[in-house]
């Protein structure tokens, strides 16, 4: 009886160590935490003017765009192939089949189209019209005219056709304006008008486009999405995606901590410095500089003298070697500095006791304040050093601190004199031309309210040629008639010090800086 019970007993380890054994143990979620140094404020595509480019980047991961911008050319997303017509007046994209919404319905080229048109429509109450201003059928800001057939329209189910108003170069049109162009369900929508669309339930859990899909929404402070299992590039391989807002003097400490994967944007040199050091970061540094610091001043209230003043006041050198190091150099333009675009026969015109006398017969009262309005972090510290040389040489500078998408739209709507500018350089020459001008009655929209048409004219004479040498001879010409009229004050180009946690995979850092990055391909490794 006793041989008996032994073998029972050891029987039963048997199974139960079976058992254990063969018990499928559930993988851990895979969670990545994205920190972005300004808040998005919507989920309403389009909102540019609100958001900055945080807007984009969180779009981006909701919505599909037209193609993934690389910075040295582009790959499919929502279209799989794309060319213009002979002088550039007309763009066809063929859309890709497999596409669909994550509610299952394809997305096809009428989607396309209702979504231009909702950018388009002034009930919809984007200020920001960038993107629909070039298309045929709207006015002078970009809004649907009533009594013109609308340039954007389907060929058929999955083909798109857009007609500009003014031929660009198709490469131009996709680097610098893809990130206003995201699709949105026509059907969700249907009976609906602009306001009605705008204050609807279905921001609060949007039918999306892209990799993604909302589980929680906290506005400017975190989103939580999780995934498109039909995503028709690949279904997302992290379980849960985070943005949170972040400020940028945390990102290191953070890191860190481990509470952050990544960064937008990239971390600056000191920061960078210190992330080296910690053996769970990978961090880099760009061949090129990846970020623009310039002051942009309301040419209509601020002259011509006042400007050129400004910029002989301000110490570009010191304030590089305070805020950055080795990690940017002062520049006189906002092409990428070290590129054959960069134009180096531009000095710089560093001079206080000249800026004194420039400024005391410009016609500038000395009594007046100039408002100067920055975003919270570096450009906190950037224009607290603009505004000590700008003192220096007897202005009245009142800074003050706003939010990214207050910053774009009090410098639109002319209640402040100056913003600091901050822009992601690239082999696009005219990449910050909607911000830096627009003449004419579209004046109003740009952060210069720049009335000389002379900037447009390059541009166009530069679409209208193919030959290299020719463009880049108008693109060095460009320069030096911005830097002749101080359209803008160019400060310092930085490098990117990219940091991203060793256990997040597939991270292209190249693409943040389009807003186009690829959140479907990230991964946890751990």
């Amino acid at each position: 009886m006793k041989k008996v019970i032994v073998v029972l007993l050891a029987l039963l380890m048997v199974f139960s160590m079976f058992a254990c054994g063969s018990k499928e143990e559930k993988p851990a979620e895979k969670v990545a935490t994205y920190a972005m140094a300004g808040g998005w404020n919507t989920l309403q595509p389009g909102h540019f003017a609100e958001t900055g480019y945080y807007g984009p980047i969180v779009w981006a991961s909701m919505y599909d765009s037209l193609v993934v911008v690389t910075g040295n050319g582009f790959e499919p997303r929502g279209a799989k192939e794309w060319k213009a017509n002979e002088d550039n007046s007309v763009y066809t994209f063929k859309l890709d089949e497999k596409a669909t919404f994550s509610n299952g319905t394809p997305v096809k080229a009428s989607d396309w189209v209702f979504s231009a048109k909702l950018i388009a429509d002034a009930d919809f109450s984007v200020d920001y019209t960038k993107l629909t201003v070039l298309f045929k059928g709207t006015d002078e800001v970009g809004l649907l005219k009533a009594d013109e057939e609308f340039g954007v329209k389907a060929l058929d189910d999955y083909t798109l056709e857009v007609a500009l108003k003014t031929p660009m170069n198709l490469d131009s049109f996709l680097n610098t304006y893809n990130c206003y162009w995201y699709v949105l369900p026509e059907a969700s929508f249907e009976g609906k008008s602009g306001k009605e669309i705008a204050s609807s339930d279905f921001w609060n859990n949007p039918v999306c486009s892209g990799p993604f899909s909302v589980q929680e929404h906290i506005v400017n402070s975190s989103l939580t999405l999780i995934p498109n299992k039909d995503y028709h590039l690949g279904t997302p391989k992290l379980d849960k995606l985070v943005i949170e807002f972040l400020s940028a003097t945390n990102f290191a400490s953070s890191m860190m901590a481990g509470s952050v994967d990544y960064v937008y944007p990239a971390v600056d040199a000191k920061q960078g410095s210190a992330l080296q050091e910690d053996d769970k970061i990978n961090v880099t540094v760009s061949e090129d500089p990846a970020s623009s610091f310039f002051l942009m001043i309301n040419n209509q209230t601020v002259n011509k003298d006042v400007r050129l003043a400004m910029d002989m006041a301000v110490n570009k050198a010191a304030i590089v070697e305070a805020l950055w190091g080795k990690g940017a150099v002062p520049v006189e333009s906002i092409e990428v500095f070290g590129t054959e675009l960069y134009n180096n026969d531009l000095p710089n015109r560093y001079d206080p006791e000249a800026a004194k006398a420039l400024l005391a017969k410009s016609g500038w009262d000395m009594n007046e304040t100039l408002v100067f309005n920055c975003a919270a972090g570096l450009r906190e510290q950037f224009a607290a050093m603009v505004q000590a040389d700008l003192q220096a040489i007897g202005m009245k500078v009142e800074v003050q601190t706003v939010s990214v998408g207050a910053l774009y739209g009090n410098s639109q709507k002319g209640t402040c004199h100056m913003i600091t500018g901050q822009g992601a350089p690239v082999m696009n020459p005219w990449y910050f031309a909607y911000n830096a001008y627009i003449s004419g009655t579209l004046a109003g929209t740009s952060c210069t309210h720049n009335m000389d048409p002379y900037y447009e004219e390059l541009e166009a004479k530069y679409n209208a040629t193919t030959d290299k040498a020719e463009q880049l001879k108008i693109v060095m010409e460009y320069q030096q008639y911005m830097y002749d009229n101080a359209l803008i004050v160019p400060v310092a180009q930085s490098y990117a010090y990219t940091a991203v946690a060793k256990r997040l995979a597939n991270v292209r850092p190249e693409l943040s800086a389009q807003c186009s990055d690829n959140f479907w391909e990230w991964d946890i490794v751990e």
